[in-house]
């Protein structure tokens, strides 16, 4: 049942990890509402700037364009780019 979430990449494994426990949902936990909705291009773009900045050692400026680079390689977001 191994999934890519279509937002951010991430592994989708267990029913857990899909938005809303929906194992059609495209998109993972993270990237999704409480009813496994995609979250806005601006809420998610801070997200992973952030999530980026606490697991690297980099400041807001360059985890953001790694997260844009991240972005603009999967299928939510190439429209924005």
């Amino acid at each position: 049942m191994k999934k890519i979430c279509e937002s951010c990449g991430m592994p989708m494994i267990t029913a857990e990890d899909f938005g809303a426990k929906n194992t059609d949902n495209k998109y993972c936990i993270h990237c999704t509402d409480e009813l496994g909705k995609l979250k806005p291009f601006e809420q998610k773009l801070t997200d992973m700037t952030h999530f980026i900045m606490r697991t690297s050692d980099l400041n807001k400026e360059n985890a953001e364009k790694m997260a844009k680079e991240t972005m603009s390689k999967m299928p939510a977001w190439k429209a924005y780019f």
